[in-house]
């Protein structure tokens, strides 16, 4: 009775569904940067990568937009702390901030409850 993994990244993104989510997010908050607050053009920026966790790619609080500034210091951030710490964070607003922390925590339970403790390695995939 083992448990099961699936491979995190195993599978992909729907492309459609993902530019139907970019365009409701956009019509939800507009194009102004999250964090700076800059208007204009504007990147979703996924804080669960999406190719690594496709899983979450269309969850609302797992994105942020993002000015192409802020966009490139969050990608440079999230390669150096994964675990969402450090002073680029704490740039947006409170709010937000206790958005990511929540959307974190059910990210966690998310993952955990895809491949549980004990199971296969992440590299097999049984079903």
């Amino acid at each position: 009775m083992g448990g099961y993994c699936i491979r995190i990244g195993a599978g992909k993104v729907n492309k459609n569904r993902l530019a139907r989510f970019s365009r409701h997010i956009r019509a939800e908050r507009g194009e102004r940067c999250e964090r700076c607050g800059r208007e204009g053009s504007v990147e979703l920026h996924h804080f669960w990568e999406k190719h690594i966790y496709p899983m979450l790619a269309c969850e609302p609080d797992n994105v942020a937009l993002l000015c192409p500034v802020c966009h490139e210091r969050a990608t440079r951030v999230q390669r150096n702390f994964p675990d969402f710490g450090g002073e680029f964070y704490s740039g947006f607003p409170v709010e937000k901030q206790k958005r990511i922390a929540e959307f974190r925590e059910r990210a966690q339970k998310i993952l955990e409850e895809t491949c549980p403790i004990g199971g296969p390695p992440a590299t097999e995939m049984n079903t």
